[in-house]
């Protein structure tokens, strides 16, 4: 079966910032993502949603509650309650009133600078309409070439890739609870047809790397590594790259 390259013309190893810089800013916000960029970083990873006036906002948690204080969810309000929250807060003083943003803002301030990795979060199973309209961002900036899509719904990936078979995507597994039993394998990579493989650091062992990487010819990029030893040892295994939540030290690290 034929892949789609993962930023073929990308010096190696690729590195993903995730959530931005989120060891030295509140994650998935412009300043995380702005100090990745100031640290050197090629890559960034962040998670999208869709709020309940239709616009993509780019959040990890299905709540608010974590960061931003408010036990509700993303799914349930408008993008004008969304935006008067204050997601830099919970992480420091610092960062004080640093809103939700857009996943358009993010594309047209960094998706010519940086590569991405969009990870849709949805658990729904049909009839998602999330797969398309990061479709649209993406193609309305032609960063096809610069952008990966992952999630750990290897639905939602099936239906993006059907709609742009030319942008590469990638699975996602770990051993979390809320991640069903059958899917913590890398299961999904079957379901989604997807490009890349991204599991779990602890499970990019050399035999996941031979099984799954080199035979099933797909790249593996694993996540989250923030040890510089960790990061060498996972390259030198064979991982394309990893995701991490310190650039400040993996791209000094692999560079």
């Amino acid at each position: 079966m034929n892949r789609v390259p993962l930023f073929p013309e990308a010096p190696r190893p690729l590195v993903f910032a995730h959530r931005g810089a989120s060891s030295l800013a509140p994650e998935n916000t412009m300043a995380s993502f702005r100090k990745a960029r100031g640290l050197g970083c090629p890559g960034l990873e962040f998670d999208v949603r869709r709020c309940a006036s239709g616009e993509l906002v780019v959040i990890h948690d299905g709540s608010l509650a974590r960061t931003a204080g408010l036990d509700k969810k993303v799914e349930d309000m408008d993008l004008a309650e969304l935006r008067a929250m204050d997601a830099g807060s919970w992480f420091s003083p610092e960062f004080a009133g640093e809103k939700i943003p857009l996943l358009d803002e993010v594309l047209d301030e960094l998706g010519d600078e940086m590569y991405m990795d969009i990870e849709l979060k949805t658990r729904l199973k049909k009839d998602d309409p999330l797969p398309t309209l990061v479709l649209k961002a993406i193609r309305d900036r032609r960063l096809e070439n610069s952008t990966l899509v992952s999630s750990f719904n290897p639905l939602a990936l099936r239906a993006f890739k059907r709609l742009a078979p030319d942008i590469a995507t990638a699975v996602i597994w770990c051993d979390d609870e809320e991640l069903p039993s059958w899917l913590r394998r890398g299961q999904g990579r079957w379901i989604s047809g997807c490009d890349v493989l991204k599991p779990a650091h602890a499970k990019a062992t050399p035999l996941s790397l031979a099984l799954l990487s080199r035979l099933g010819g797909r790249p593996m990029l694993p996540w989250t590594v923030d040890d510089p030893m960790l990061a060498r040892l996972l390259v030198a295994r064979g991982c394309v790259g990893v995701v991490t939540n310190r650039p400040q030290d993996i791209v000094g690290a692999l560079g």
